[in-house]
């Protein structure tokens, strides 16, 4: 589905050639050369082709599920979206506890508000770790009309379903915004 980001950019793509997993591009045997990485971390609408978004990929992962789930919520399938999720299911936001909730059937309702009130929201894994049982998956949600977010969701996935998800998920901030810790060197 997304070979089309490096065709969107103009990327020759470098076959692997059997190096294994690469931390950042797991879902994909070919790599993107620093340069065009380098230009879509400064241009990050670039990797999003107009045909669509989800994880890039060309063989297998070793969690199916989410790729499944990247899929159906780019489809906005609300049924597939719940069938991924086991029914002792867990959503923890350790910044934001309030946010935290439990079960499938809350996850339907939570993606069902949010393709209401961002009716073309898309989403994509943008780099990512697969260690034991958990997938650990750099995101980024497009959301035309508001801001992105981008964060970090680390999955836990029992045989083929996801039992638990940890949230570090934020806006990203336009233009100017002071820096919370004053004084800090950037």
């Amino acid at each position: 589905m997304l070979s089309g980001i490096h065709d969107a950019l103009g990327v020759p793509r470098e076959p692997d050639h059997g190096g294994g997993r690469r931390g950042t591009d797991l879902f994909n045997t070919w790599r993107m050369p620093m340069q065009h990485l380098a230009f879509t971390q400064r241009h990050p609408r670039a990797m999003f082709p107009q045909h669509g978004l989800g994880v890039v990929r060309s063989g297998p992962m070793t969690f199916p599920v989410v790729g499944r789930l990247v899929d159906a919520i780019n489809a906005h399938d609300l049924d597939a979206i719940a069938a991924t999720f086991a029914s002792d299911f867990t959503s923890v936001w350790p910044a934001h506890p309030a946010r935290s909730f439990d079960g499938p059937q809350n996850v339907r309702k939570n993606w069902e508000f949010i393709f209401a009130q961002f009716p073309d929201i898309r989403i994509a894994v943008t780099g990512s770790v697969e260690s034991a049982d958990e997938f650990w998956g750099e995101f980024h949600y497009v959301r035309p009309g508001a801001a992105d977010l981008r964060g970090v969701i680390i999955i836990k996935v029992r045989g083929d379903e996801i039992v638990e998800s940890r949230f570090f998920m934020e806006e990203v901030e336009e233009g100017a915004v002071p820096h919370p810790m004053p004084g800090v060197v950037r």
